[in-house]
């Protein structure tokens, strides 16, 4: 089966790289979201829409694009099958909007000189390598402010209306997630009937810090999902 992977707030879909290698027995499509433009939740769902395929899918989506995930799947969106939510949320996740706005703009957060140790605590943890680290902080350094306060503005300002389903879903959870409070993963079952939680060793950046045992994960809920 397909996968298509949506990415967290940045949008780039370059965070997946250290995924995508252990993930090579599946057809992987990343969707990359435009910086052009409005990005509210409508706005980029219906640009997801449009770069879906016409064959059945499954799609994983990482953080910011659980509410479209979501919301396709409220859609009875053709061809897709299942949903694996990563680090996400249904509703406005309260301590984003503090931790964001110290945050931002991140060209000034980049030129503190304790920069790195903040982003390391917030977003990962120290058996992240280096190297992944040095691959987030230069996407995140080369994004926009004006784009990323959009993107973070979407967060604090969407609301979903949400009928209870039997659809397929899963949710893998991080054991250290520092910016989505772990009772959001629970906002699910609201809605998905028969939604399977998994959580493995990680930060908020599950697939980056983790990416052999997040894929390993994915599978295995894969299978899970198939019979549902």
């Amino acid at each position: 089966m397909k996968l298509i992977l949506l990415p967290g707030m940045d949008g780039t879909g370059e965070l997946f790289d250290p995924l995508l290698p252990y993930l090579t027995e599946y057809e992987c499509t990343v969707i990359h979201f435009p910086i052009a433009g409005d990005q509210d939740y409508p706005t980029l769902t219906n640009y997801v829409r449009t770069e879906l395929p016409d064959d059945d899918f499954l799609i994983i989506a990482e953080s910011f694009s659980g509410p479209i995930a979501a919301t396709l799947a409220a859609e009875n969106t053709p061809h897709l099958k299942a949903i694996i939510f990563v680090a996400t949320f249904l509703s406005s996740p309260g301590r984003w909007r503090l931790l964001m706005s110290r945050l931002l703009p991140l060209e000034f957060l980049g030129s503190l000189p304790f920069a790195d140790r903040v982003m390391r605590v917030l977003f990962f943890d120290r058996q992240t390598s280096d190297e992944t680290f040095r691959r987030f902080m230069a996407i995140a350094r080369k994004l926009p402010t004006s784009l990323i306060k959009s993107r973070f503005k979407a967060m604090q300002d969407f609301s979903l209306e949400l009928s209870k389903t039997n659809f397929p879903a899963a949710y893998l959870q991080s054991s250290s997630d520092r910016l989505v409070p772990s009772g959001k993963s629970l906002e699910f079952e609201q809605y998905f009937e028969n939604i399977v939680f998994k959580k493995i060793d990680g930060p908020h950046f599950l697939l980056q810090s983790n990416p052999k045992e997040s894929a390993a994960a994915i599978s295995e809920l894969m299978l899970l999902l198939k019979q549902c």
